[in-house]
């Protein structure tokens, strides 16, 4: 079933955005700032399996269980010897700078090479969400974001196998790819 749903907002995010006839995830066409400055695409992950979610800097609740659900997922996917990079996209592209993704890379300790954080455009952020079926919003007052909890996997083809939701789902090998 979710692989249905994730196929139908696949289709219908291509043919809402006009995207030039991508064919896979990795084909999109966003353009994001990592934690180290560089600008990547998706296209910079192609061939490999990709856990993907969003989170932003300053939030204090929900994404710092996501980070710790995200090193569980690393340590599972280490422990059974399979190899994936994990893309992490700021929802906060006004006050998350690249410099500020690369300090709150560290203080989490996601010092390895396979873990990516980026910030990107409004629009492509929006964009990004919605295509990995994750929902927020931002007081504008506060600036606090609310948003859905989600980790995505992604497989080597650019096809999206799996949604975490929750912080409380499991996480052990056959929950993964």
């Amino acid at each position: 079933m979710i692989k249905k749903i994730s196929s139908v907002l696949i289709v219908t995010f291509f043919i809402s955005t006009g995207a030039a006839n991508p064919k896979t995830f990795y084909d999109l066409g966003y353009k994001w700032k990592t934690d180290q400055g560089k600008t990547v695409t998706l296209k910079s992950f192609k061939g490999q399996k990709v856990v993907a979610t969003m989170v932003y800097a300053s939030c204090q609740t929900a994404c710092p269980l996501i980070i710790k659900k995200l090193q569980k997922v690393h340590e599972v996917l280490s422990k059974h010897k399979v190899a994936a990079q994990f893309f992490i996209v700021s929802f906060d592209s006004k006050r998350d700078s690249y410099k500020k993704l690369g300090h709150f890379k560290m203080h989490n300790d996601l010092n390895e090479d396979n873990w990516t954080l980026a910030v990107g455009s409004e629009a492509d952020t929006r964009a990004y969400a919605n295509i990995l079926g994750i929902k927020y919003s931002q007081n504008p007052e506060s600036g606090e974001i609310m948003h859905d909890n989600k980790i995505i996997l992604i497989d080597e083809k650019g096809k999206i196998v799996k949604s975490i939701e929750g912080l409380d789902a499991s996480i052990e090998k056959e929950d993964l790819f």
